[in-house]
């Protein structure tokens, strides 16, 4: 049975200004018929991450250990994951019509999908955007009337990774991020209390150096 509505990407952007990292994708709708004529659609969107979908180089494969484990393991332990999800609402159009689609974008190390987006150097992220939610349509004999979207309508994707690593480096220049114990965190910043320094750079530097000094 065909599906009511069917959705491509067709582009992607970056947000600038915007509180969070955000990337804006392009969405093309398009009904079938009896369908054409639509008074609003809410939309629940998840993003996947298709790691399949493409090939990596020995030093990518190497950098994906913590996210894989060795390549020897990949065909058990490589599969689609979750990268994104959220909502949104389309207004009235008749036939087919593009909406924009935001997605906010966490740079935390501890999160799968971050460590997969930050080992790959070049090429594309295989993605995988399914939809699903409420279409309500006019009806010539019956007015509006209500149809679920179910989760089989899907739109593959290619994000290039240098516009993630574009995202990133505009909110976060130079900078990574990392989730640390409270106990380690105080102890920390005590450290950077004792020695007068300014700032979190600079103590895990100046930590760093005395280990340097202390093994040589």
């Amino acid at each position: 049975m065909t599906e009511p509505v069917q959705f491509a990407i067709d582009g992607v952007s970056l947000v600038r200004n915007a509180a969070m990292p955000t990337l804006q994708f392009l969405i093309h709708i398009r009904t079938t018929p009896p369908f054409e004529r639509v008074h609003a659609m809410v939309l629940h969107v998840q993003v996947q991450i298709a790691p399949r979908g493409r090939s990596y180089s020995e030093f990518v494969q190497n950098r994906l250990l913590d996210v894989f484990g060795s390549p020897q393991r990949w065909h058990e332990t490589m599969h689609n994951f979750l990268w994104a999800q959220t909502s949104l609402s389309v207004p009235r159009f008749e036939h087919e019509t593009t909406t924009q689609l935001p997605i906010v974008c966490t740079y935390d190390f501890d999160v799968l999908a971050v460590k997969y987006l930050q080992s790959l150097d070049a090429g594309m992220i295989p993605m995988e955007f399914l939809f699903s939610g409420t279409l309500f349509y006019h009806d010539a004999q019956r007015g509006v009337q209500v149809q679920p979207i179910s989760w089989n309508c899907e739109a593959p994707f290619q994000l290039p990774v240098n516009i993630w690593r574009q995202l990133m480096a505009a909110y976060y220049p130079h900078q990574a991020w990392i989730r640390i114990d409270q106990d380690l965190f105080d102890r920390l910043n005590l450290f950077r209390s004792q020695h007068e320094v300014s700032t979190w750079d600079d103590a895990l530097r100046l930590l760093l150096d005395q280990e340097t000094e202390r093994r040589s």
